[in-house]
């Protein structure tokens, strides 16, 4: 009786089996042709155009991989104004609502230094996501070094895996920025596909250009919006090259009355504004669509063929009319950050000190959009540059002869226009003040290029493609394995050794090595045993500084952060050149860190007054002096004669 249930159970769960598997085969009988096709298709591809695809996925696993290895050895804040982008994240993250605005009534800064309530929310909207779900109630802040080589103190308790609180919810924006930097590279290879359809060749070296660059890499790693920028102009930049590609088209089948045409217009017009809620600077990318519309919708106008005056018509219509709706649209939902946009853009202004800056300081511009890392003051060894700017003008080389040639003349029209509207953005952002001319760090304006690297991309492909052929392969090789290497070798060059803990030595092993001996003594907690020869050096994204090596003994234990400090004043012939307020390891150690008997062995770079570091050459000997103050003195008091001169002479 049993086994005739149990035979009968087997059978029916075979039937139903059965059943679900007869119910298959027509499914597969269908899909098969289809899927028969599509490999078809796949085998059928260009031999050239499947190695170009292959390369692809390389170069932008490469570029995930080099992103995230920046980014975990960056520490928390140590990218420009980081501390200023977390903090507006961290809000809209906590309160799910927009800040006051800068410019608008009740502003009020998030954090006391670089504060980012100036910008647009949507790329920090983008960031907040992943905050919303960590808690960050611990609100450490970063704390500033007043001297060395790096501007944000590491704070290695917290920055550890695995990440909690402030750590966390700071890395994990971090990696929303990393896809964002990621998907405009892929934007950059979509681009030239459009533009470039029977060349793969200058899709790879489009894309790989982009993947690589240092810079973009270490701030792709950070929370930062001009990652977004990045993003917005590659964006852009496609839209507007489907656009064209689509109206060429169109004209040479006399097909002009397509509907689509207005879309694309209106897409246009989309990322116009997109960029200008992303970056205020953004407004170039604006003005770049704004230009090639009415030249495009002018040129259809001119034009003898039938529906030329319509394809125009469609242009503007289809451009203008997203940008009433949607600038009405965002004036009624949050009608304080449209008043703080107008505040500042009504604020710029042209004027001759931009142009004036950028002459000065093009060279260190063009360095540190190249590679550029920490808020500008951690670079490559200056071989690496020289390199870079060798590339730089064989790419311009080659530019110009693509413009004497005609080829690709549209392409080589639309990255020049986007990249002069982007250049132009960046003048008028020197002009108005906004980088202070005492100060002039040129790293702001290199940056500020990000926005239209996919043009620039666009550009190095069509100027090596431009080359003789005997020349051709050889710049490629050149920029693209300069690229790759400057990638691969800023971590271990530059990035890693720049956060490093000071060295802590012995008094055996330094006294061979200290130039000008010392007898000072401060508070009776630290003794100065002495410093090396003070020497003007060139430093590649800031000004020139007095570089020193100061070697400290510490006398006293200091369980609480002190509030003396030491001021270091440079002289050159009797007058005073620089000057800098620190404590003894302040550039990456916190107070209590020095503990008694140690030797603390540190390099410092007193920044210069800009009229002497245009004056004094590298290398010109100084003398230094050394004074003991507290914090809470003013500057008047601070530039008084009190301090000990350490005065040092060429032998």
């Amino acid at each position: 009786m049993f086994y005739h249930k149990a035979h009968k159970v087997h059978e029916d769960k075979k039937g139903f089996v059965m059943q679900i598997f007869e119910s298959f085969v027509p499914f597969v009988v269908k899909i098969k042709p289809c899927v028969s096709s599509i490999f078809k298709k796949l085998m059928a591809i260009n031999p050239s155009l499947r190695k170009t695809r292959v390369a692809l996925v390389v170069v932008i696993a490469s570029h995930l991989i080099l992103s995230l290895l920046y980014s975990l050895n960056t520490p928390l804040w140590a990218a420009p104004d980081e501390n200023g982008h977390y903090a507006y994240a961290r809000y809209l993250a906590q309160h799910k609502a927009l800040p006051r605005m800068s410019g608008t009534e009740g502003y009020k800064p998030l954090v006391p230094s670089h504060d980012e309530l100036t910008q647009p929310p949507l790329y920090y909207g983008l960031v907040a996501l992943p905050m919303m779900f960590v808690d960050s109630s611990d609100d450490a802040q970063a704390t500033f070094a007043a001297g060395g080589t790096t501007w944000v103190i590491p704070n290695r308790e917290i920055d550890q895996f695995p990440y909690q609180g402030t750590a966390l919810a700071l890395r994990l924006g971090r990696l929303v920025s990393i896809l964002i930097g990621t998907a405009s590279v892929l934007l950059t290879y979509l681009i030239t596909r459009a533009a470039f359809p029977n060349q793969p060749a200058l899709s790879f070296v489009a894309t790989a250009f982009h993947a690589w660059l240092p810079s973009f890499l270490f701030l792709n790693g950070a929370i930062n919006n001009d990652i977004g920028a990045a993003f917005m102009g590659s964006l852009t930049l496609l839209i507007a090259v489907q656009l064209y590609q689509r109206l060429a088209k169109a004209s040479a089948q006399h097909n002009l009355a397509s509907r689509q045409i207005g879309l694309w217009a209106a897409a246009l017009a989309c990322c116009g504004l997109l960029s200008i809620a992303v970056k205020i600077y953004g407004v170039a990318h604006f003005i770049f669509c704004l230009l090639l519309i009415h030249a495009l919708a002018l040129k259809f106008m001119l034009k003898p063929q039938k529906h030329g005056r319509h394809v125009s018509l469609r242009l503007l219509l289809g451009f203008w009319l997203p940008i009433l709706i949607g600038g009405l649209s965002i004036y009624a939902i949050a009608p304080n950050m449209i008043a703080s946009l107008l505040f500042r853009i009504t604020r710029i202004t042209i004027g001759a000190h931009g142009l004036q800056l950028f002459a000065q300081t093009w060279f260190l511009s063009f360095a540190s959009f190249f590679a550029s890392f920490d808020w500008g003051a951690v670079v490559l060894p200056l071989i690496w540059y020289q390199a870079a700017f060798g590339a730089l003008l064989l790419c311009g080389i080659g530019y110009l002869l693509a413009l004497v040639k005609r080829q690709w003349l549209a392409m080589w029209v639309i990255s020049a226009l986007m990249m002069g509207c982007v250049w132009l953005g960046t003048i008028i952002w020197l002009g108005r003040g906004v980088i202070n001319p005492d100060e002039a760090p040129p790293y702001l304006a290199g940056r500020a290029f990000f926005s239209c690297l996919s043009a620039v991309c666009i550009s190095v492909a069509i100027a090596i493609a431009a080359l003789p052929h005997w020349l051709r392969r050889l710049a490629g090789a050149y920029l693209l394995g300069g690229m790759g290497a400057a990638a691969l070798l800023s971590l271990p060059l530059s990035i890693t050794p720049a956060y490093k803990p000071v060295g802590y030595t012995s008094l055996e092993q330094v006294r061979g090595e200290i130039q000008n001996r010392s007898t000072l003594v401060f508070a009776n907690a630290i003794r100065l045993l002495g410093y090396s020869n003070p020497t003007v050096v060139e430093r590649i994204s800031r000004d020139p500084c007095v570089q020193v090596t100061f070697y400290w003994h510490i006398l006293q234990e200091q369980r609480t952060k002190p509030s003396y400090g030491l001021q270091i004043v440079t002289f050159w012939q009797n007058t005073q050149i620089g000057n800098l307020l620190v404590s003894p390891g302040n550039n990456t150690l916190r107070s209590q860190d020095l503990q008694p008997g140690r030797v603390l062995k540190e390099t410092l770079c007193v920044p210069m007054t800009t009229a002497s570091a245009n004056r004094l050459p590298i290398g010109t000997v100084t003398s230094v002096g050394v004074k003991w103050v507290t914090y809470d003195e003013t500057r008047s008091r601070l530039d008084q004669p009190a301090y000990v001169t350490l005065p040092y002479k060429a032998d």
